[in-house]
C-alpha cells in the first residue's frame, strides 16, 4: 500500500482495522511526503509510519546524505547529494526498530526560514524503515514538487523502498 501526499484522517475506524490486520499479516506500506501528516491521533499509524510530522522551513536546498547504502532503495545513490525541497522537522521515533536510510544536513540551509516551531537538530531523518506489527513499512519525505517525481534518483529510492516493503527482500533488518 503506498500513500502519496496523503493527508488529513483519510480512513473510517473499519478502514483502520482492515489496515491493521493488512500489516499483521505481513503486508507492506510506503509513505510518502506528507503520509506523515495524515490520520491525526491514531497511535498504531504513527507508528506505522515511524515519526510525526511537526512543520517545515519554506523550500531550500540541502544536502542528503545516505546512512544505510546497503538498503535496496540507497544502493544507486551517492553518499551525499544536494536536493530542493520542504525539510519536514518530525518528533521523536514512534518505535525502536527505525533504521534511517537519508537525512538532511542542517547547516546546508536554514531550518528557521519562514519556521519557528521545533527544529531536529543532527540527525536530521528524512528517509526511514522497519519491520513493524508483522509487516513492513517504509517512508521518504521528500517530494513536495512535482519535479521530484521526474528525477530518477527520487524515482529508483521510492521504487527501492517500494520493493522493500512489499517483498522484505534485498536487506537484512535482523
Amino acid at each position: 500500500m503506498v500513500f502519496l501526499d496523503a493527508n488529513g484522517n483519510a480512513f473510517t475506524e473499519e478502514q483502520r482495522a482492515g489496515l491493521e490486520r493488512y500489516i499483521n499479516q505481513g503486508g507492506g506500506f510506503v509513505g510518502l511526503h506528507a503520509a506523515s501528516t495524515t490520520n491525526e491521533e491514531w497511535e498504531w499509524y504513527d507508528q506505522l509510519v515511524g515519526r510525526v510530522f511537526t512543520g517545515h522551513p519554506v523550500i531550500q536546498t540541502a544536502v542528503l546524505q545516505v546512512l544505510a547504502a546497503e538498503f535496496p532503495a540507497a544502493r544507486h545513490l551517492p553518499s551525499t547529494w544536494v536536493w530542493t525541497d520542504e525539510w519536514y522537522n518530525f518528533g521523536e521515533a514512534k518505535t525502536e526498530h527505525l533504521r534511517t536510510v537519508l537525512t538532511v544536513d542542517e547547516s546546508t540551509y536554514d531550518p528557521r526560514a519562514g519556521y519557528e516551531g521545533p527544529i531536529m537538530g543532527a540527525p536530521h531523518p528524512i528517509t526511514w524503515y522497519q519491520e513493524f506489527d508483522g509487516g513492513r513499512s517504509f517512508y521518504h519525505a521528500l517530494g513536495h514538487k512535482l519535479d521530484a517525481y521526474q528525477d530518477q534518483r527520487n524515482l529508483d529510492l521510492i521504487y527501492g523502498g517500494i520493493y522493500w516493503a512489499a517483498t522484505g527482500r534485498g536487506i537484512s533488518t535482523k
